[in-house]
């Protein structure tokens, strides 16, 4: 399936609030927000990169992918989170 423009602007206000320096954990409600309005995101491994497969409603999306950079900086328990449907 192919999402529009209007469901690519919802999911990317729901995952806005945690672009930006957060504790790890603080990333679970996104993931149950995303859930909620109806995506999965499978797991994936390091080596994956930062762009992620996602299904919209059960179905496979074609024309987006899930972006989830990092920054770490030694010594913070805090990570930089660059994150955002494409």
């Amino acid at each position: 399936m192919k999402i529009n423009d209007s469901i690519r602007n919802t999911l990317n206000k729901i995952v806005q609030p945690y672009t930006g320096w957060h504790y790890e954990f603080e990333l679970n409600q996104m993931y149950d927000e995303l859930r909620q309005a109806g995506v999965e995101i499978p797991a994936w491994y390091a080596y994956d990169r930062d762009m992620h497969e996602f299904t919209y409603n059960g179905e496979p999306v074609e024309n987006s992918r899930f972006v989830l950079k990092t920054y770490q900086v030694p010594n913070s328990d805090k990570t930089e989170y660059t994150i955002y449907f494409s």
